[in-house]
């Protein structure tokens, strides 16, 4: 009796999980990478992410608050577990940074204020953000607590030095002034 092998690999499951992952990530808005998550050293691109946030508000925005929240808020008033009145949703960002993309993003801001400053064709950049603005920016308490605030001795506000008759150049321009002038003395 001859026996003969009735060759047979095993089914390779991998083209019909991916045709399934597809089929997933697009009826549901999820990009793939997320779906999926980080596999062999990918991650998640920007593009993805903010795809990912935008779906996220969306779904909150369309569904959620309307379909359940508010819903729920109704029954529990209309029972009286909870007072009358209107209720606002407040949701986290959907979008949150990482801290490299923060700091490009304060970094791009200061460029932006510095170039701004600079248009006005004067010698001195104009100042265009108050402190409290600059503070804002980057993610900072609006004010600094008065204990924490270091003033130099002779720093004036520039407004008064000018109506104290004090003129505009500090003391430090001065001394740099007269030591550039010396060098060059020294080099003829």
């Amino acid at each position: 009796m001859d026996l003969k092998e009735l060759g047979g690999d095993p089914p390779d499951p991998k083209a019909n999980f991916e045709v399934i992952m597809s089929l997933l990530s697009g009826t549901t808005g999820i990009p793939r990478r997320i779906l999926l998550g980080s596999e062999a050293g990918q991650l998640a691109s920007e593009q993805d992410r903010a795809n990912w946030a935008e779906r996220v508000e969306e779904r909150r925005v369309l569904s959620i608050n309307p379909g359940i929240l508010d819903p729920s808020i109704e029954l529990l008033q209309r029972v009286g577990l909870l007072p009358e009145g209107d209720v606002e949703w407040v949701w986290p960002s959907a979008f949150i940074q990482n801290p490299l993309e923060i700091g490009q993003t304060q970094a791009q801001i200061a460029r932006s204020v510095g170039n701004l400053s600079r248009q006005t064709g004067a010698s001195t950049p104009m100042q265009i953000l108050t402190q409290e603005e600059s503070r804002n920016v980057l993610g900072l308490e609006d004010e600094i607590p008065e204990g924490d605030l270091w003033v130099p001795p002779d720093w004036q506000n520039p407004a008064k030095k000018a109506a104290s008759g004090g003129g505009s150049e500090s003391d430090a321009d001065k001394a740099a002034r007269a030591e550039k002038k010396d060098d060059q003395t020294r080099a003829e």
